[in-house]
């Protein structure tokens, strides 16, 4: 996937800022604080609407200005026209205006590393998950749109518990076990997909060394019928609060040699880990579609072993 074009107005550090690149490798340089990072950020929201680093919208737009404008091209996907300002977002591709975020994401896929990235197994679960999900809604256009669900049902459930209202409690736990099912059956697969990769990738940069994610299920379930039986069974209600379990409690974990990478590995090998991971699903992305990801690597080769 090639970027045939870029333009930025008021984007974070430029005031006015135009890139081409060519196909395959591109690489970005200069001093620090130049505005290499804000360069490739800006290509983050042709993918997934927003900063890869997580940033507010207001934050992308240059100190003193009122909004920030990004124009670009990707090959096979088309025009781009992106406009921040204080009161929101306007996302529009090849002249319609983007309403959902699903529209996007798996029209320009997108593979990135970030330096805070390397600590990916020392994180916090969410920080994991939030890697399945993002990976898992670049590879099916509806997965967004599940995890949405999952999330309704969720919070019905929580908000109405105390209520006491069983007919209804059942229905909502049917469909959160059936949403949840899914998800999981979904990531697990993921990952045994990313394994298939990391095996040949790990001996390119790690040698003899054997790298393997493993899925940790917060319910290990066969079915959605099984999902649904384990999910009401670990219910806990207790001080007016209702404790759920599923999806949004899973986790995964890197073996680094028969050791969690989390708890053992160095900082170099974790990041080492977590760069063969992004080109195993990169790899994946390119065996699914037959084209490359739009794939940024920021900071790639800074405290490696």
């Amino acid at each position: 996937m090639k970027v045939n074009y870029l333009k930025l107005n008021s984007f974070r550090n430029y005031l006015k800022a135009e890139a081409e690149f060519v196909s395959g490798i591109n690489f970005v340089f200069g001093e620090n604080g130049a505005g290499k990072t804000s360069l490739v950020e800006s290509l983050s929201l042709l993918s997934l609407g927003k900063s890869f680093r997580g940033s507010d919208d207001e934050e992308l737009i240059r100190e003193g200005d009122d909004y920030a404008v990004i124009k670009a091209n990707v090959e096979n996907v088309g025009e781009y026209l992106i406009s921040i300002s204080k009161q929101g977002k306007n996302i529009t591709l090849n002249n319609q205006k983007v309403k959902k975020i699903s529209d996007i994401i798996s029209a320009c896929r997108l593979v990135y590393f970030l330096p805070k990235e390397s600590e990916l197994f020392h994180m916090t679960p969410d920080k994991r998950r939030r890697f399945l999900d993002l990976s898992l809604s670049t590879l099916s256009h509806s997965y967004i749109e599940e995890i949405g669900k999952y999330r309704y049902y969720l919070k019905a459930l929580k908000d109405n518990y105390k209520f006491h209202d069983e007919d209804y409690q059942n229905i909502v736990i049917s469909k959160l076990a059936e949403c949840g099912n899914s998800v999981s059956q979904k990531r697990k697969k993921l990952i045994n997909r990313l394994n298939q990769e990391l095996q040949e990738i790990a001996k390119i940069l790690l040698g003899d060394v054997k790298l393997q994610l493993s899925y940790l299920p917060d319910i290990n379930a066969e079915n959605a019928e099984d999902y649904q039986r384990k999910l009401k069974d670990s219910l806990i209600y207790k001080d007016d609060k209702l404790t759920v379990h599923g999806i949004h409690l899973d986790d995964m974990q890197l073996v680094y040699d028969g050791r969690d990478a989390g708890k053992y590995a160095s900082q170099g090998q974790n990041r080492l880990g977590v760069i063969a991971l992004k080109l195993a699903m990169a790899q994946l992305i390119k065996k699914s579609y037959g084209q490359d990801p739009l794939l940024i690597f920021d900071d790639v080769l800074s405290e490696l072993d």
